[in-house]
């Protein structure tokens, strides 16, 4: 896996089948790297189906966030667990809110350890995520922010553009590059 994460031509556009396609082996060691990070984990055996039946979105967000800075795929891989960590951190806690019975079609976490259990669990989600970035920022510190920063404003992009509402968005605080920034690099690799 030593591939560059390149954007497309200018002109050109790959597909969602293209990016997941060129992405698979990535989207996979991240699975595996998660799988084996979390094995320790509390609620472990629980943890591991949210892993395992997960479209994840979000680190192929990470992925092509790198492409869009001129990264490598292999790179961003710390961060784009660090991100699928928080996600599911998120599902966890906003599952206890909602009462949700079911994710991903299992019982909902909170269903089989019970809530206070299921927040500890988020949280400790949350700290790891954070450890791990960390820890690709003493390696790489200005590319993982780059990767995290426009994975997240990707994301918010995403979120907004699903809820058919105007996308606004802005980048997180202390982020390196601006949205403008990430906003031309997509709009280059448009097919004209």
């Amino acid at each position: 896996m030593s591939a560059q994460a390149t954007l497309p031509q200018a002109g050109s556009m790959l597909s969602i089948h293209q990016a997941i396609d060129r992405y698979a082996p990535y989207l996979a060691a991240c699975r595996n790297s998660l799988t084996r990070d979390l094995a320790r984990a509390p609620a472990a055996k629980y943890l591991a189906s949210y892993f395992e039946r997960g479209k994840m979105i979000r680190p192929m967000l990470v992925f092509l966030s790198a492409a869009a800075v001129g990264g490598e795929a292999i790179d961003a891989l710390p961060a784009a667990e660090a991100m699928e960590m928080l996600h599911v951190a998120a599902l966890l806690h906003d599952d206890i809110i909602d009462g949700a019975e079911e994710r991903r079609g299992l019982p909902a976490l909170h269903q089989c350890i019970g809530e206070a259990a299921t927040i500890g669990v988020g949280d400790y989600l949350i700290l790891k995520a954070f450890d791990v970035l960390a820890r690709a920022a003493e390696n790489a510190p200005s590319f993982s922010k780059q990767c995290v920063c426009s994975a997240n404003m990707l994301n918010s992009a995403v979120k907004v553009s699903s809820a058919s509402l105007s996308p606004r968005v802005t980048a997180p605080p202390n982020c390196s590059i601006s949205p403008s920034h990430v906003a031309k690099q997509l709009r280059s690799s448009r097919p004209r």
